[in-house]
């Protein structure tokens, strides 16, 4: 659930620092094995899907006196909060011990509405070394400081599997999810929409949670042949099932994720994929404007044959030449947020 650690854990220097790294385990299973020169603290609190944020509660609280805890038992020099909650609720301890002395990684907006919440956003963000952001849509909730970097949501690992050149991958346009499985409403209008289509197949790839049931319930009531739920994998076996994939199905209806970058919008233009985002989408609105991909709303009536049309009149050459522009443009960027990680 914290892709992004790899970026930290990769620029920071094992050599000159102590490092280590507090994690919350929310669902009970086994951590992903991370090769790094680290020392684990891992709390445990347990926290059922669907549960009321009320009934939440208690797990933060719980986080925040246990990060409290540590940092007493450990004089720690430097600290970087991962995501957007752990910096509002550290944000007296960073203010009063830390001021200056940490990276705060803003990842998500959350509650940035309620003006007390924003106001916490604000006073952790001024009194950070840098501030990174996931996505420049999330740089309207912060304030103006010169130290934010925006840090892109891509494993390097992925750049040592690109193909040479894009092109059609099967007989059908194969569609395909990969990720986290969310939201609800969004892919069960997409599996109506779709089912049966004879021009297209749409896989899912990601654990199989209650809501993903739901969207097989959904597939079995249509007797939907074309689609298809893998269930979970690892980030490995990414490079073998983008290889079979024409189009990303990159879209998403909440209101975080209007602004938001998802993973699969790199991975698009690495593995050379269009890809479909929402309309009105910070993300789908960068895709159009690139030359990388589509924004589409799969309420709309006609939204298969605007699928179709999309993808039968891609031009792959200069497709290709637009993946690699925005990419250089990625990695550019990427680099200097690298780089002030390595300085430390």
């Amino acid at each position: 659930y914290v892709p992004y650690l790899r970026l930290h854990l990769e620029n920071l220097d094992a050599a000159k620092h102590e490092l280590h790294v507090v994690l919350w385990d929310r669902d009970g299973q086994p951590d992903e094995e991370l090769d790094a020169p680290v020392t684990w603290h891992v709390y445990r609190y347990l926290l059922k899907p669907g549960i009321p944020k009320r009934k939440k509660l208690g797990g933060f609280l719980g986080y925040r006196k246990y990060v409290k805890k540590l940092m007493k038992e450990i004089e720690f020099d430097f600290v970087i909060p991962m995501h957007t909650f752990p910096g509002v609720l550290l944000s007296d301890v960073l203010a009063r011990k830390f001021k200056g002395r940490y990276i705060y990684d803003y990842r998500d907006k959350t509650f940035e509405h309620v003006s007390f919440f924003k106001r916490i956003i604000h006073k952790v963000v001024r009194n950070s070394r840098a501030t990174f952001v996931s996505s420049n849509g999330f740089r309207q909730y912060l304030p103006e400081k010169d130290e934010i970097y925006t840090v892109h949501n891509y494993l390097k690992d992925s750049l040592l599997h690109r193909p040479e050149a894009p092109g059609t991958k099967s007989d059908k346009i194969s569609l395909a999810f990969w990720g986290m499985i969310r939201p609800l409403s969004v892919n069960l209008t997409m599996i109506e929409k779709l089912a049966n289509d004879p021009r297209f197949e749409l896989h899912y790839y990601g654990t199989i949670s209650p809501l993903v049931k739901s969207l097989q319930k959904k597939a079995e009531e249509l007797d939907a042949k074309n689609v298809f739920f893998h269930g979970t994998y690892v980030s490995t076996d990414r490079y073998e099932f983008a290889a079979k994939t024409d189009i990303i199905h990159n879209l998403f209806a909440n209101d975080n994720m209007q602004f938001a970058m998802a993973n699969k919008f790199y991975d698009g233009m690495i593995f050379y994929i269009p890809q479909i985002c929402m309309k009105g989408s910070f993300m789908g609105a960068w895709a159009e404007e690139a030359g990388i991909g589509r924004m589409l709303d799969p309420a709309e009536e006609d939204f298969a044959d605007q699928l179709w049309q999309y993808y039968s009149t891609l031009d792959l050459n200069a497709f290709k030449e637009n993946c690699d522009r925005v990419l250089a443009d990625v990695i550019a960027e990427q680099d200097k947020a690298c780089a002030l990680l390595r300085s430390l």
